[in-house]
């Protein structure tokens, strides 16, 4: 059985992300995600994204999301390129949303006579810029009173908030 987001977002998830990542139960087929997105990209952003903020999911650039209506508007949203993927599971982390997790398998894209819509390094350059401004004052706080701790009890550590749904 597969779960949907709307059974996930009904079982009191704020916010249903898929995820590609095999550590998270997703595939990524042969041939689906481009060399450096795969083994560099979103490695790096995933990494970033949870030591910095507490992001518990594994996949912060799956576009497959669930949410309500709601929900969103207590994000107040500000990117507009693909950045807004981050910017969303960041946000519903700081907040302590309930984020779900369902694995998907990313097949190639089987339509030839169309671009990318991803731009590597411009995309990757915007990320990382996202990540660096919005996470100033935790990357240069002297006082590490805000959560930003090393321990188990720091929100670096958010086990208890992730909610995977796996195949039964």
């Amino acid at each position: 059985m597969i779960f949907s987001a709307s059974t996930v977002l009904s079982n009191s998830c704020e916010l249903v992300q898929g995820c590609r990542s095999p550590a998270g139960g997703g595939r990524v087929m042969p041939g689906a995600m481009p060399f450096l997105h795969r083994w560099l990209g979103n490695p790096l952003f995933f990494f970033l994204a949870h030591r910095w903020f507490g992001v518990p999911s594994h996949d912060v650039y799956c576009g497959l999301r669930g949410f309500s209506r709601k929900f969103y508007g207590q994000l107040n949203m500000r990117c507009t390129g693909m950045e807004f993927a981050v910017e969303m599971i960041i946000k519903a982390s700081l907040i302590k949303a309930r984020i779900g997790e369902v694995p998907i398998t990313l097949r190639p894209d089987g339509r030839a006579n169309r671009k990318p819509h991803m731009r590597t390094f411009r995309d990757g350059w915007r990320t990382l810029c996202f990540l660096l401004l919005y996470g100033a004052k935790r990357l240069f706080s002297f006082n590490r009173s805000d959560g930003f701790r090393r321990d188990r009890n720091s929100n670096l550590f958010p086990r208890d908030r992730v909610h995977r749904h796996h195949m039964v």
